[in-house]
């Protein structure tokens, strides 16, 4: 069983992380950057440093479940976005990640 002390400091944790990440979206949002009609007709995608792309989901947020990726010859093949510059694993994440209806 775990100490009180144990759970609070887990669940604060956890929340900076979510501010975090929240703080992030939001400061790209505000850019105007996630506007995948100003991605077209700018003809540019964002490096993947701008979108804070990284290689592994976040939580079950991940590349192959977005409206802005394009997979590759297979399933675990990488493929492409419409936002993000370059080659795109399935299994990644960035800040412009939007679930598929």
């Amino acid at each position: 069983m775990k100490k009180p002390i144990d759970q609070f400091n887990a669940s604060r944790r956890t929340l900076i992380k979510r501010g975090v990440t929240a703080a992030a979206v939001g400061a790209v949002a505000a850019t105007g950057l996630l506007k995948p009609s100003l991605v077209r007709a700018q003809g540019t995608k964002s490096s993947k440093a701008t979108m804070m792309y990284q290689s592994t989901p976040h939580g079950k947020d991940e590349c192959a479940n977005c409206i802005h990726f394009a997979a590759g010859k297979t399933a675990a093949a990488d493929g492409t976005c419409n936002v993000v510059e370059g080659s795109i694993a399935p299994h990644a994440w960035c800040v412009a990640y939007a679930p598929k209806g």
